[in-house]
């Protein structure tokens, strides 16, 4: 599996990997499978992210590809540890691994970090049939009711 250098990849490469993923070519995929498990922040980081997210969904993927996607989403989720436009990111666990994702939003919809049950409960809601979110959820009082 080719891997990015031990610098933090550039738009630029990572619009080169975007274009590949469109025709789905095995370098292509292995680079953004290995992007996307990466904890990285960086200009165009979260973008990428989603577009790859949404472009693997089209590809055939290795196994233990999306078992490492699944896991890595997954662990996100639970952590709290994502950022704008982590939704797509969910739609490719969905399509990847539909009940490891239910299962884990059932498990920390609940949680105490409002961003996580805000997207625990939107999987479940949007995603569940039948599952049922958490609807006692409460807004912050150090917040505001926003």
């Amino acid at each position: 599996m080719e891997v990015f250098p031990p610098s933090v990849p550039s738009k630029t490469e990572l619009l080169a990997v975007s274009k590949g993923l469109r025709g789905c070519d095995p370098a292509a995929i292995d680079r953004a499978v290995t992007f996307l498990v990466q904890e990285s922040r960086g200009n165009w980081h979260n973008r990428a992210r989603a577009k790859f997210s949404r472009r693997l969904k089209h590809c055939q993927l290795q196994p233990n590809q999306s078992k490492a996607l699944v896991d890595c989403i997954l662990a996100r989720l639970q952590r709290g540890y994502f950022s704008e436009q982590f939704a797509d990111q969910l739609r490719l666990a969905l399509y990847l691994d539909r009940d490891a994702l239910l299962t884990a939003a059932q498990e920390v919809a609940n949680s105490q970090l409002l961003h996580v049950q805000r997207y625990a409960n939107w999987v479940l809601s949007a995603h569940g049939a039948g599952l049922r979110p958490n609807n006692s959820f409460k807004p912050n009082p150090l917040r505001g009711s926003a």
